[in-house]
C-alpha cells in the first residue's frame, strides 16, 4: 500500500498525534501508518485544520481527503460532484436515498456526511447548542457510525474486529474453509432436513444416505456471531448445525457424529427407535471445495493483505485457484466458466499447483511452531500487495477461492486469511 510522507502540526503549540510530538508549523515523516490509522485524535484534528497532511508535495487542505490519504485510499478523494449542503438539505436528501450517517465530534460543532453514488454528501460544521445540532442530537446521532440494517456487517468469519479511522469503517480478518478438510466446506453445501437415519444393526451406529457433512465445530474459523454466505448476506454458525433427534426429540448428548461417513453413534442402544437428523452435506455438489468472499449490497471491501497458511504435512494432489471477477453479479456468473473470464468478467487469475507456486508469488515467509492442537509446523506465507485491490458491490466484484479438482491437498491446515477494510460503495 502506497503510503503518505508527512503531516504538519497547523497549531501555535506542541501537540501529540499518534506517541509523536510535532512542534508548531513542523512536519511529520510517517513511517508506519496503522499506529496513526488507529488514533481517532487524528482524524478529528485534520477534520478542524489542526493537523494538515501533506502528500509528499502540497499539503491537502481539504480534511476528507486528509483522512482517505491518511488511510491508504489515495483514489477516493473528494472531487467536485461531491456537495456540502446544509443541515436541513441534507436531511431532506437523505430522507430520498438508502444509506448511513456518519459523524465526527469536534468539541464544538459536528462534521456530518453520508455517501451517495460514490460522492460524498456532508455538513461542514454543525455548531452545538443550535437548533440543528440538537435536531441531529435527538434524532439521527443515535443511529450514526453504524449500520442500521438487521443484516449488519459484524464480526465475520473472523479473528478480529475493530473500527479504525472515520466512522463506519471496520477492520476485519477473514478466514476460508480448510482446503484440507472437506468438512469445513459450508458454501455449496446441501440442507437435508429430519432425514430418518438407518441402524446398522447394532442399535448403537445409525447411517446416512450422504457422506461429508458439515461440520461447523470443525476446522472452520468463526465466531458465534455471523459467517459470510456465497450471495453476501451472513449466517449465525448454529444454522449449519448437526441437528439430532430420536423419536422426534431432540438429542444435545449421548451420541457422536462421524462427518465424514454421515454416520451417528450412540452410547447406548437406540433399537427400534426412530432416529433422525437434520444436516449439511456436500456430497454430489458440483465444484464442492468453492469459496466466495462476496460483498454486502452497499459494501465494499478494501483487501490489503493476504496470507495462506498451510502445515508442513500438506501434499497438495490438485491447483488451488484464486481470482477476482467483476462487472456482473453472482447470478450471471453462475459456475465461473472460462469463456466468461475471458470476455471480460474475470479480472485476475493465479493457480498455485504446490508449495513452489506459493513460495514464488508470496513475500518472506515465517513459521509456526506444533503447539497445543497443532500435530505439525505451520509456514505462513503473507501476500503483501504494492496496492491495496478492492471488491465493491456496486459493481458486482467478489474473490473466488476453489480447488481445481477433488480435494486439493491431504495434510493438516491449508487455509488463506483476508485482512481488510468494510466501508460503504
Amino acid at each position: 500500500m502506497s503510503k503518505i510522507v508527512q503531516v504538519k502540526n497547523a497549531k501555535v503549540t506542541s501537540d501529540v498525534w499518534a506517541g509523536q510530538t510535532i512542534a508548531p508549523g513542523e512536519y511529520y515523516s510517517i513511517i508506519s501508518l496503522e499506529q496513526w490509522q488507529n488514533d481517532i485524535k487524528v482524524f478529528t484534528d485534520v477534520a478542524n485544520g489542526n493537523l494538515v497532511v501533506n502528500d509528499g508535495s502540497v499539503d491537502i487542505l481539504n480534511s476528507v481527503n486528509g483522512w482517505n490519504w491518511i488511510l491508504g485510499n489515495k483514489n477516493e478523494i473528494m472531487d467536485v460532484s461531491d456537495s456540502q449542503l446544509s443541515w436541513p438539505q441534507f436531511k431532506s436528501f437523505y430522507s430520498t436515498i438508502s444509506g448511513f450517517i456518519n459523524y465526527i465530534d469536534l468539541g464544538t460543532n459536528y462534521f456530518v456526511w453520508t455517501q451517495y453514488n460514490g460522492h460524498k454528501i456532508y455538513v461542514p460544521t454543525l455548531t452545538k447548542g443550535t437548533a440543528d445540532a440538537i435536531d441531529f442530537e435527538t434524532n439521527y446521532k443515535p443511529k450514526c457510525n453504524k449500520q442500521t440494517s438487521t443484516s449488519a456487517v459484524g464480526s465475520l468469519l473472523v479473528e478480529q474486529s475493530i473500527y479504525t479511522g472515520p466512522p463506519n469503517t471496520k477492520a476485519v480478518s477473514i478466514v476460508t474453509v480448510d482446503l484440507t478438510d472437506r468438512t469445513s466446506w459450508y458454501q455449496k453445501s446441501v440442507q437435508v432436513v429430519d432425514e430418518t437415519l438407518t441402524d446398522s444393526g447394532d442399535g448403537l451406529t445409525f447411517n446416512s444416505v450422504n457422506p461429508w457433512w458439515v461440520n461447523i465445530y470443525g476446522r472452520l474459523t468463526y465466531t458465534y456471531k455471523q459467517i459470510p454466505k456465497r450471495d453476501g448476506t451472513f449466517g449465525a454458525h448454529t444454522d449449519w448445525a448437526v441437528i439430532v433427534s430420536i423419536n422426534n426429540v431432540i438429542q444435545t448428548s449421548g451420541y457422536t457424529v462421524d462427518y465424514v461417513t454421515g454416520k451417528v453413534t450412540f452410547t447406548g442402544s437406540q433399537s427400534g427407535n426412530i432416529v433422525k437428523a437434520t444436516y449439511w452435506h456436500t456430497n454430489g455438489v458440483t465444484n464442492f471445495s468453492e469459496w466466495l468472499l462476496v460483498p454486502q449490497a452497499g459494501m465494499k471491501y478494501i483487501v490489503e493483505h493476504v496470507e495462506v497458511q498451510l502445515s508442513t504435512d500438506v501434499v497438495m494432489t490438485s491447483p488451488v485457484r484464486m481470482e477476482i471477477w467483476a462487472g456482473g453479479n453472482l447470478s450471471a456468473y453462475g459456475s465461473f466458466p472460462d469463456y466468461l473470464f475471458n470476455a471480460g468478467y474475470g479480472q485476475f487469475r493465479s493457480d498455485y499447483r504446490g508449495m513452489r507456486d506459493l513460495v514464488n508469488a508470496a513475500n518472506l515467509g515465517q513459521g509456526v511452531k506444533a503447539a497445543c492442537e497443532l500435530k505439525n509446523d505451520v509456514i505462513v506465507l503473507p501476500f503483501d500487495y504494492v496496492q491495496a485491490f478492492t471488491l465493491d458491490s456496486a459493481v458486482g466484484a467478489l474473490f473466488r477461492f476453489t480447488a481445481l479438482g477433488g480435494i486439493p491437498a491431504t495434510g493438516e491446515l491449508l487455509t488463506a486469511t483476508f485482512y481488510l477494510q468494510i466501508r460503504t460503495s
